[in-house]
């Protein structure tokens, strides 16, 4: 009832005294806030929230949507619009905050710049009176200065790029040499062409392509030089920029990356948005442009450096493992540090490698892969590789520990494969013995025998960890690129040995010579005799009866059996994870290394590569290392095991191929162990009741040998269990493939 007589009296009151035009509404508001520096003096010491000011300026932004809706056409100028654009009030408002009179009126500018680009349907960022006031609040936002107003200058930042993102080609009218360039063409282009540089006053401003630079000034009739807005202009070249030798500045970008410094973990966040928000535009011009005339990429890979240098010393590598932490406001241990010293540091530096692992994973490819590069080398090289390369002992083991940390926490391909080539090498040919072609890859197989086991366990772990990545070209580097030539096959005894060139063979070579591959994807069901030879139960066998009768510590229940269901789980991973391997179906020799031809004499010697013999040498001093490392070992090779690529598997899980004079194999590396056992079990009182007990003790978590006796039957412990999870591997893939 009362809101009925309201509207009428309302309305009866607007028809006595209609309400003003929105122009001259518009224009009141204005004179408002001018006639308050008339009557003050310029410095004043009347905070803003004591004034009207910030009442008149969220008229202004009311009166402006109501007048855009009033004209109704789409990209029309509305009159109090032009208004604003001919008597740059933006630029005089932006003037007002650079000398922050009355106290506050930045931060009252920044929102009311915030809303002029955010509430009007049209962009308003095109406009020349808009953008060249935005462009010099953009200069004023410095995050390398504490300021009041931090928080409103990275929330104008942040507003910018969203702004940006739903117009991309905007990002250019912050790239100052662009700009430059651009007025200087135009306004030759705009003196030849005369009255063609005028525009349409009904169409407004013209939607751009991407990448080109709305700077050509628009006088539209009726329209004074003020509200000139920004036109679509065909790109430069490099040859017609007058000014490509000078330097670019990228405003927006340059004031996100000042804000990373600040103390307030929220500004650093925002600031990290935007930069994101920025990286991820759709221009392959301006991706480009920042890739290679920017400090975007630098910056970010520097401030990965500095934040590793601010770990102190003595942090506990197996502290590494305890944190979990991303680069948001929810991180847990942003002010957590109480866990041990040097937690916090640790903390900020993988946040801040989260963070660039997101960025490399969201912004355009090349951004994102200059960003990968710089990474690898301003942080893993010019820092890791030095403390991985002349580190003390007793920092080598935290900086490995660290780096496993760091590999296993990146998922973005390019960043991924830079780690990747950063540690094995960007060469794919295989190495000679005793011939090292990457300095840091021959310093990590060193570490593997390292006199302090500490140091060789967490290289162990490394490798682990770098098997783990689905790297294609790591796994080559180090073990695929010596076993592809299939040269751990002994062609000249093929008529006499279990498993030679049979029928089957040559029928599965005929049957292959178009290089089928292995399909893992889900519902198939790859058939292949090389994962799935006919003989499986003489080769699980073979693994099985390595361990000495007498030593065998399990019973009838603990077979090779119990491995089977947690094996079949790592092997479905491993082979979604390698699924587009493009890897070949059957192992086959090369044309000119096949069977029937005619070889005579031996061939060059079989190298297993350096990773391999690190593996085979330590799995033969099995029985005198302590048992860690021998569990990290064993894990290891299983891992490798695992893979579904038909060369490794036969050479690795196929004992009964023939094999070539003088080459190594696992198989013949745990018979070597199993040998050594069974002569010095019993000479340190290896009964069976003991190594049951050694068995239990093991099982419960005890694995701290007091003597060298204890540390042989733990050793046997390994030996016997890890045949049977090999055994179980075998069996699994046999399983899936045949």
């Amino acid at each position: 009832m009362l809101n009925r007589f309201s509207t009428a009296l309302q309305s009866a009151v607007d028809a006595l005294a209609p309400p003003p035009p929105l122009l001259e509404d518009f224009v009141y508001h204005w004179r408002r806030i001018t006639n308050f520096y008339v009557k003050h003096e310029p410095v004043t010491k009347v905070v803003i929230e004591n004034t009207n000011i910030p009442a008149h300026l969220e008229q202004l932004i009311k009166i402006l949507v109501e007048d855009e809706g009033a004209v109704g056409e789409t990209g029309a100028a509305g009159p109090c619009l032009e208004y604003l654009l001919q008597h740059r009030i933006p630029d005089l408002l932006v003037t007002l905050a650079g000398t922050d009179s009355p106290p506050g009126m930045k931060a009252v500018t920044l929102g009311f710049t915030c809303r002029l680009l955010t509430q009007l349907r049209e962009p308003a960022l095109p406009h020349v009176g808009v953008y060249t006031a935005v462009q010099k609040l953009v200069l004023m936002c410095n995050g390398m200065h504490a300021s009041p107003t931090e928080l409103d200058e990275i929330h104008f930042l942040c507003t910018l790029c969203a702004v940006v993102g739903r117009y991309p080609h905007l990002i250019n009218l912050f790239n100052t040499r662009y700009v430059a360039s651009r007025r200087v063409s135009l306004s030759s282009d705009c003196s030849s062409l005369g009255s063609g540089c005028d525009d349409d006053p009904k169409r407004g401003p013209v939607p751009p392509r991407e990448d080109d630079l709305l700077v050509s000034p628009a006088h539209p009739a009726g329209e004074k030089p003020g509200t000139e807005s920004a036109l679509t202009t065909p790109p430069l070249s490099e040859s017609q920029s007058p000014l490509w030798g000078e330097p670019e500045e990228f405003t927006l970008v340059d004031a996100l990356l000042s804000f990373l410094h600040s103390a307030d973990n929220r500004v650093t966040v925002k600031a990290c948005e935007g930069l994101m928000s920025v990286a991820a535009l759709p221009s392959d011009g301006f991706a480009q442009s920042l890739a290679r005339s920017s400090v975007f990429c630098s910056e970010l890979a520097a401030r990965l450096a500095t934040l590793y240098r601010s770990i102190p010393q003595g942090v506990d590598a197996n502290d590494l493992d305890d944190i979990h932490v991303n680069w948001g406001l929810d991180s847990p241990l942003w002010s957590d540090g109480t866990k041990f010293a040097g937690c916090r540091e640790v903390s900020a530096f993988l946040a801040w490698l989260d963070y660039c692992d997101q960025l490399v994973r969201e912004s355009h490819p090349t951004t994102g892969r200059a960003l990968a590069r710089a990474v690898r080398a301003l942080f893993l090289e010019d820092v890791l590789q030095t403390a991985l390369l002349s580190g003390e002992d007793a920092d080598l083991v935290f900086v490995t520990a660290l780096v496993a940390k760091c590999l296993r926490q990146v998922t973005a391909e390019a960043l991924l494969e830079e780690f990747m080539f950063w540690l094995v090498g960007e060469s794919c040919d295989p190495e000679l013995p005793d011939v090292h072609t990457c300095p840091l890859r021959k310093r990590l197989f060193d570490n593997c025998f390292h006199d302090q086991d500490e140091i060789s366990l967490e290289t162990l772990r490394l490798f682990e960890v770098m098997l783990e990545k689905p790297s294609q070209h790591a796994l080559h580097c180090l073990v695929l690129t010596y076993v592809n030539s299939r040269g751990y096959y002994d062609t000249s005894s093929l008529d006499s040995v279990i498993g030679s060139w049979s029928d089957e063979e040559e029928e599965r070579e005929r049957n292959n010579r178009s290089s089928p591959t292995l399909d893992f994807s889900e519902g198939s069901s790859p058939v292949s005799r090389t994962l799935a030879p006919r003989n499986i139960d003489k080769v699980i066998n073979s693994f099985l009866e390595l361990v000495p009768r007498q030593l065998r510590s399990a019973g009838e229940e603990e077979g090779y059996e119990q491995y089977v269901q947690d094996a079949d789980r790592q092997y479905r991973a491993a082979a979604a994870r390698w699924a587009a391997s493009g890897w070949p179906l059957e192992a086959s020799f090369p044309e000119d290394c096949r069977p029937e031809a005619d070889h005579e004499g031996r061939g060059p010697t079989f190298y297993e590569g350096p990773f391999l013999r690190m593996l085979f040498t330590r799995l033969v001093r099995l029985p005198y290392q302590p048992y860690e490392i021998n569990l990290q070992l064993t894990s290891l090779v299983s891992r490798l095991a695992l893979l579904p690529h038909p060369y490794l598997h036969e050479y690795l899980l196929n004992p009964l191929v023939p094999a070539a004079p003088d080459a190594s194999s696992l198989h013949a590396a745990l018979g070597l162990v199993g040998a050594e056992l069974g002569a010095r079990a019993p000479e340190t009182g290896g009964s069976r009741a003991a190594l049951r007990a050694t068995r239990r003790r093991l099982l419960d978590g005890v694995g701290d040998p007091q003597d060298e006796s204890s540390s042989i039957l733990e050793s046997v412990i390994v030996l016997e269990e890890f045949t049977k999870e090999l055994a179980a591997i075998a069996f699994v893939k046999y399983h899936h493939s045949s």
